[in-house]
């Protein structure tokens, strides 16, 4: 199962990124305008270069290590999410 397989089903999605393990709720994964896959999600918990560890995260995709979709799901979109509010231009899989 992959990031876009994630997002469909709700499902929690653990990776370390930045030498730091995370758990996030997947929102949307596509490619920016130079065709970098990006994963925008919220962060549950983990550690974080920016010293918050909770709230809205953009991953790049290539950076992600040991990436596992879990079999823990999350209800869906956050309230504060705004559907196609990214920098995306290509969208591989979105709530």
């Amino acid at each position: 199962m992959g990031i876009a397989d994630a997002i469909r089903e709700r499902r929690i999605v653990r990776f370390s990124y930045g030498g730091s393990l995370r758990r996030v709720e997947p929102h949307a994964y596509g490619k920016d305008r130079l065709g970098q896959e990006l994963l925008l999600a919220w962060q549950r918990g983990g550690g974080s270069e920016s010293g918050a560890s909770v709230g809205w995260k953009t991953f790049r995709v290539p950076d992600m290590v040991a990436v596992t979709v879990t079999s823990d799901s999350f209800p869906g979109p956050r309230p504060e999410y705004r559907h196609g509010e990214h920098v995306m231009v290509e969208v591989i899989a979105e709530l």
